[in-house]
Order: C-alpha cells, then sequence, then structure tokens
C-alpha cells in the first residue's frame, strides 16, 4: 500500500506568481471533500457576481479587484472538480472491470 500523499498543482489561474507553482491540492482524499471544496468556491464566485451585479453604476472602482478574486476561486474550484471528474472515470472503468460477465445463451453462448 502507498501511503504518500498525493498532491496536484492548483491550476495557473491559482498560483498568483510567474514563477514555479506554490499552491497545491491533495488528491489522495475522499472525493466528496474535495467537490465540496470545489463547490464552495464556486458560491463564493457566485456571491461576488450578485454583489457586482447589484453594486450601483457609480461604484464600479472595485470591479478589478472583485475581478481578481473571481479569477482565483474560479481556477480553484475548476481545477478541483476536473480531478473529481477524473477519479469518478477511473472509478467507473474500475466498476465495469469488475462488473459479473453475462452469458447469453444460443449462437456461440453456454446453454
Amino acid at each position: 500500500m502507498n501511503d504518500a500523499v498525493r498532491f496536484q498543482t492548483m491550476a495557473d489561474g491559482s498560483q498568483g506568481s510567474s514563477g514555479d507553482p506554490v499552491l497545491y491540492f491533495r488528491t489522495d482524499i475522499d472525493p466528496t471533500d474535495l467537490f465540496e471544496t470545489a463547490t464552495s468556491r464556486l458560491d463564493s464566485a457566485l456571491s461576488l457576481l450578485d454583489a457586482l451585479a447589484n453594486m450601483p453604476r457609480g461604484t464600479m472602482a472595485d470591479v478589478t479587484q472583485i475581478a481578481d478574486g473571481l479569477t482565483y476561486l474560479l481556477s480553484d474550484a475548476s481545477g478541483m472538480l476536473q480531478e473529481v471528474h477524473g477519479l469518478l472515470r477511473e472509478l467507473n472503468e474500475r466498476r465495469e472491470a469488475m462488473a459479473p460477465v453475462t452469458l447469453l445463451s444460443g449462437e456461440g453462448g453456454v446453454q
């Protein structure tokens, strides 16, 4: 059994630096936890968009800061959801490989 912790770099949009990646997330955790973390970032992004939509037109000076925050949140969520998708695909492949084989009677089958 491999007890090593697996990490994956966050997407470029999450890094916030032009150098080597510094932000990572664990990929060896329960996919449900990863999904919950990603959706919490999506919820935060939606809240920011709602606040932006409700801003009076004369107060648009903070739009750049809000857009930066949205970029980080959405980039984080996207990377995590892509990992969850990969884990689900892997799970489906394993499940299909373990599925019982159905033998049909008749042509070439067991009678």
